[in-house]
């Protein structure tokens, strides 16, 4: 159990490590790809989900485009939510972990230069608020044992999220109380499985709005 634990994290953690990496070229975080044919491509994608709900999405297709984008062209805070709900979608709770940590490495590192642009408030939360659509999937997605290490760290990394948004937004607040509700049962189950193993200190308040 302890090794499984271990890869996962490890593995969890290398993934997100795309969010904080810049992009190639002179600007770190890239360019606006708003009105670009491959961002109005994955836009149609998504906006299936309105119209006949998220199975009618390609997810697969959803996070091959949105983490490309992230990766080689630009740090688009509506791509990288699109990107954790698709996660979710095609690998549960170790998707989730990886795509929030994606996000919590892109506002860290490249607060400044995200997109939508600095100064947009309202924009920037209207983005990370798509994360709400997770609310009623995780409901419905209870995790298995051996999801424990994942949901542990999907709440940590959430956790830092809120935490970093709370000191960087000026005008606008993002509340992701729904998203901490969801949580926070399955994280009081996983670190009860993995104390007695992993050394996980069974902080309980990670999953707590703040």
């Amino acid at each position: 159990m302890i090794d499984y634990w271990i890869v996962v994290r490890d593995n969890i953690a290398m993934r997100s490590r795309h969010g904080a990496a810049p992009v190639p070229g002179p600007r770190p975080a890239g360019n606006n790809i708003r009105q670009t044919a491959v961002f109005k491509r994955l836009e149609a994608e998504v906006r299936l989900m309105d119209l006949d709900g998220p199975a009618a999405v390609d997810w697969v297709k959803v996070n091959a485009l949105s983490l490309n984008i992230l990766s080689n062209r630009s740090k688009d805070i509506l791509v990288a939510s699109w990107a954790t709900y698709g996660l979710f979608r095609v690998e549960g709770y170790e998707g989730l972990a990886v795509g929030l940590g994606v996000l919590h490495g892109m506002v860290e590192a490249h607060w400044e230069e995200l997109f939508p642009s600095i100064g947009r408030d309202d924009a920037r939360v209207a983005a990370i608020d798509w994360l709400l659509h997770l609310g009623p999937a995780l409901a419905a997605n209870e995790p298995t044992e051996a999801d424990a290490s994942a949901v542990i760290a999907a709440c940590d990394a959430l956790e830092r999220l809120a935490r970093e948004l709370r000191g960087k937004l000026v005008k606008g607040r993002v509340t992701l109380d729904v998203l901490f509700r969801a949580l926070q049962s399955y994280y009081e189950g996983a670190t009860t499985r993995l104390n007695p193993v992993s050394g996980c200190n069974g902080d309980r308040s990670a999953c707590i709005p703040g």
